[in-house]
Order: structure tokens, then sequence, then C-alpha cells
């Protein structure tokens, strides 16, 4: 499964059970990014709660090779003068 599909199923796993449980998703979130985020987060949180490393979730989720990009640019960053 690639990354996009793993984000749409978890989006569509979300969506069905705020519907069925009367959930407004509108009153919870401010903007579409702020869910997108919380889509991320949640995929990424249940994927490392079902075995996977944060390196294995991360790159599921957002493609190989993002998590080592990933930290190269927060190690610069950090480094940067």
């Amino acid at each position: 499964m690639d990354a996009l599909a793993i984000l749409n199923a978890a989006q569509k796993t979300i969506i069905d059970y705020a519907n069925e449980n009367g959930i407004s998703l509108a009153d919870h979130f401010v903007t579409v990014d702020a869910f997108k985020t919380f889509v991320f987060a949640t995929t990424v949180k249940t994927l490392v709660d079902a075995g996977l490393t944060i390196k294995e979730a991360i790159d599921a989720t957002l493609g190989q090779g993002q998590y080592d990009a990933l930290v190269e640019n927060v190690w610069n960053a950090a480094n940067a003068k």
C-alpha cells in the first residue's frame, strides 16, 4: 500500500467514525490543514503502536526516504548559524 492510500484509508476511517457517532469534525478542526495534520499524526502513531519503527511509519506515510530527509532538514536547521 502506498503512502497516499494509507493516508486516505486513515482519513476515511476517521470520517466514518465521526459520522457514525454524530461527531462534527468541523467543530473540532478549524481548518482543513489542521484535520490533515491530525490524520497524519494519527496514522503515524497507529503504525508505531502496531510495531513499526518511527522511521518505517513516517516512510510508509510520506514515502520512502522521507524520514531521512526530515532528520537531515531538522539537523541542519538546528545547527545553522
